[in-house]
This record gives C-alpha cells, structure tokens and sequence, in this order.
C-alpha cells in the first residue's frame, strides 16, 4: 500500500507538468534520469544523467545530425586551404538569466554569448585542475600536448578569439574529424565572469547554472526532479516547442513505465514482459539495438591476469549450446561492437574472422596448463562468476559454469545480484568473472571498441595492452580497422561477447518530434532529442 500510494501521489505531481496542456506557448513534457546528475558542467562530467541534462541546455559550435556527421550548432565555419585553420563565426546568442531573491547576481539580464566564452571552456578542459574527461578532444589542436603534458599554459592553445564573434582553431595537421569533435562538451562554452562569479560551485545548484542551448535549467531538486524551461534568448529559440520540460530520477523501471502507460510521462524503457501490450496502452515502441552481453574477465585479478588463462576460459565454453540460449530479445553475437554500430558511415557487421568464438578442448586444456606453468601453479583455480539474477542471464551463467566443470576441471561457483548491484560491482572491479551488459558510449564501432583502451572508463576488465592502444590510436573509421582491434581483443580475451540485447524504449503515441538515439546519443549527446517535441490534438 505504501508503494501505491508514493506512485499516485509521484503521479499527481506528474500531472502538474505532464499531458496538463501548454506552457507560456507550448506543451510540457516529463521524462526520467536513471540517476542524480553529478554536476551540470559540460567540460567536467561524463555521467549519463548529467549528459541528458547538458545537452539539453548547452549547446557547441558543432552537433552531431542522426547519422553521427557534424552540423552547425552555435556557429557556421569555414576550414583554410591547408586544412589546419578553422574559423567559426558565432550566431547571435545570449545567455541565460540567474536571478537570486535579495541578491543582486550580475547576470539578471540577458549577456551575448561571446567567442572568449568558447576559448575559456577549452582552456578549462585542458586544466588539470578540472579533472576532464575530455582532454582527448583536444589532441590534434596546436600546443594541446604540451599543454597537456603540463609542459605549456593552457593559454597557448591554438584557439583564440579575434573579436566577439569570430574564434580560430588551429590545428598541427588536417583533421576531418575535427568538427565531429567540436561537439563534445569539451567544446561548450563557459562564461568567464559567471564561472568566477560562482566561486567553486559552478554546476552544482540552479543558481550557479548560466546556459547557452535550447532551454535553462529552472529547478533542480536534488534525488528527485531537474526541470527546464524554454531559453528565450537561445539564438534559434523560435523553432524550440516545449515550453517546460521535467526529469523525473528514478530507477524503478517497473513505476517508470506505469506512469509512461498511464499519460503522466512522454517516455521511458519498457520492461520485456510490457512490450507486447505497449501499443494499446498507447505507447510507441523504439527498439536499440545497441547494448552488448559480454563475460568479463577482470585482468586485476591474480589468475585471470594471465592472459592463457583467460584463452582459456574462452575456448572452454560450450558456445554452440550457450548462443542457442541467449534468450528473448537476444541474438548471439559475433563481435565486439553493437549492430547499431556504423564504420565508415555505414552498418559495420563482424566478419567471421573477428571473433571466431568456437569450443576447442584441447586448446583450452594446453592453454590452462601454460597458463598455470606462468603463474607457478599446480593446482587448479577456482573462480566465481557473478550475474545478474534475471532467467537469460542466470541461465547463460550456468552454461558457461557448467562448461569450466566439465571441460577444465575449474570448479567455479555462481553469484546471482540483481542488475544493478552487478553493474555497480563491474564498475569498481569487484568480480573475477561477470556477465554485464553494456550500452557505448559512442555512435561508431570504433567509438563502440574505446572502452577496451587502457584506462578508459567503460575498460570494466581493467584490460592494459600497449599493442591494442596503438592499434586504436592509428585505427581510422574504416569496418577494416575495427575487424582488426576486434581481433586482438578475441586473441587478449579480456571480454567474450555473449549476445546483442535489444532495448526498447517507449514514447507517448500522441507526442511528436522525440527521437530516441542508440548508444543513449553517444558520448556527445544524449538518449532523448525533444526540441521539437509537440502533441497530436
């Protein structure tokens, strides 16, 4: 009873913002953060939920269309004939307002969004002092190494503003992914006086939030709600349609859906045993393709370090019973990527080669015994595998379980946690083997293959090889160089693909003008694009 009624009440309050008719000239809409954002600063956060909200709110000189190609966002450009100097003329733009009850702030009116605000949020990305996830996006930019390897300022960077409008990237040599690049948050802007103004606390509350994108950030009730509104000083804000926009945080999936069911949110993830009934509940199904099941080998730990161990592992599992078993909304995969995944622009698909999963006994019985030589063993290990407790999960987990007992000897006990609580283990490296899926970070299979390099954040193996980073850092968007980090992943076996999951994400049948990425928009977006998001009548 207690849940039913934190559900209706949540529901009333829904309905405050949520199919209640227009707002100031347009509709309302709610939708659902999986989490608490950590802080609404483009150049400092990588989080899923903070992304949602920034790139509602911020916008770059370039963005990403639907194909994952670079469009003009805050500025049009135009590239020297040597290709190594850019130069971006600014749309006219102003920033949002902060207003403080019996505080004067500064900025209670509307200021221009200038070419300096672009060049200080580069800076700030490639100050040490901001921890950046992005300092990557810079490499390529005149002084970026140096300045990243502490041996320059910041403010010899090859950016700079000539005048308000006009900014100038320069580059060491022809890049054309480089306005790709420009859309990351790495490359929104930040105003200089406000970020002073804020003293330390910039991001982290509504009134220490200064916007340039298609709406503001107007309440954040920290663990519960972020709400938005319609930025009118945004420099295209006529074509901008919801006039307030609501995230509800939660994780319960199973309420989320209720609401979405019953009119009181736009969209959500619908549960597997929803979908059939989805449409005559008056919701649009969107199926992503873009989350992979992998057995992760933590390469921390002390036996599955040894890199014929894991082979091993790999070559022991009975593959043709475990991929006849991957179960509902599930196909077996063949690679390391997602099928959402594009090289070279289009569909990239694994070929044979890249990941020859296959049960070979005395291989990973020779493998094993080389392995153990390796570590100064003599006895076999055993492992414990963790895996989610849902039935296609906990099921592959016994398959693979049971083929270790049967063609290694490897005694390895099975761990069930629900979904979340093994991905909360996965992140910090507490496991020896698990069964995770993962959703990438980035539209590409190349973006997709990222996670494996050495000290990435997605590298939930804790996987370092010199061989494979060099590999990826020559590695161009060709389907001929993703088949080739695939394979030395296959040879390294830090992970083993298990199955492709399809998602599906629910929209409200009447709304219009939401679209829902793969790869929860990849790094530089986010899963939801709503600005032109309307209701049927």
């Amino acid at each position: 009873m207690k849940r039913l009624g934190a559900l209706l009440l949540c529901a009333a309050l829904l309905f405050s913002f949520a199919g209640c008719g227009k707002k100031a000239g347009g509709e309302s809409f709610g939708f659902v953060l999986s989490a608490e954002p950590k802080q609404i600063d483009p150049q400092a956060v990588s989080d899923t939920a903070s992304l949602a909200v920034i790139s509602a709110v911020f916008e770059g000189l370039t963005a990403l269309d639907e194909d994952g190609r670079a469009i003009s966002a805050a500025a049009d450009w135009t590239v020297s004939a040597d290709g190594c100097t850019y130069t971006f003329i600014l749309k006219e733009s102003y920033w949002s307002t902060v207003s403080v009850r019996g505080e004067k702030t500064g900025f209670e009116d509307p200021v221009m969004v200038t070419a300096d605000d672009f060049v200080f949020a580069v800076r700030r990305t490639a100050d040490p002092t901001t921890r950046s996830p992005y300092t990557a996006q810079l490499s390529g930019i005149r002084n970026a190494a140096a300045v990243l390897a502490g041996e320059a300022s910041s403010t010899t960077l090859g950016v700079e503003a000539l005048d308000e409008k006009t900014l100038v990237f320069r580059l060491d040599a022809p890049d054309d992914g480089f306005t790709r690049r420009l859309a990351s948050p790495a490359f929104m802007p930040c105003s200089r006086e406000f970020f002073a103004y804020t003293a330390g606390r910039y991001g982290l509350e509504t009134r220490y939030i200064l916007t340039n994108g298609a709406f503001r950030v107007s309440g954040w009730e920290h663990d519960t709600a972020v709400t938005l509104r319609k930025n009118e000083n945004y420099h295209a804000a006529a074509a901008v349609l919801p006039a307030l926009v609501k995230y509800r945080i939660s994780t319960d999936a199973a309420e989320n859906y209720d609401l979405l069911r019953r009119a009181y949110i736009d969209a959500a993830e619908v549960p597997a045993a929803e979908q059939d009934t989805a449409e005559e509940n008056g919701v649009r199904l969107v199926e992503l393709r873009d989350t992979v099941r992998f057995l992760y080998l933590n390469t921390a730990d002390e036996v599955l370090a040894n890199v014929d161990v894991r082979r091993a592992v790999r070559d022991a599992v009975e593959w043709e019973t475990l991929k006849a078993g991957v179960g509902a909304g599930c196909t077996a995969a063949i690679g390391y990527t997602a099928p959402a995944a594009t090289a070279g622009g289009k569909a990239y698909t694994a070929p044979a080669t890249a990941c020859p999963l296959k049960t070979d006994v005395p291989k990973a019985q020779k493998a094993l015994a080389d392995g153990l030589t390796a570590l100064e063993r003599t006895r076999t290990p055993s492992l414990t595998l963790l895996a989610p407790d849902d039935t296609d999960s906990a099921n592959l987990a016994r398959y693979i379980v049971q083929s270790l007992a049967k063609n290694l000897s490897i005694y390895c006990s099975l761990e069930l946690a629900a979904a979340a609580e093994v991905q909360k283990r996965v992140r910090a490296g507490r496991y020896q083997l698990a069964i995770c899926d993962v959703t990438a970070a980035g539209l590409t299979a190349l973006e997709n293959l990222v996670a494996f390099k050495s000290g990435n954040t997605q590298n939930y193996a804790r996987f370092e090889s010199a061989a494979f980073d060099a590999a990826y850092d020559r590695a161009t968007d060709s389907a001929a160089a993703v088949t080739t980090l695939e394979q030395l992943l296959y040879d390294a076996a830090p992970a083993l693909p298990l199955a492709y999951v399809t998602r599906c994400y629910g929209v409200r049948a009447e709304d219009t003008g939401i679209t829902v990425r793969p790869f929860n928009g990849g790094a530089f977006g986010a899963l939801l694009s709503f600005k032109t998001a309307d209701r049927k009548k």
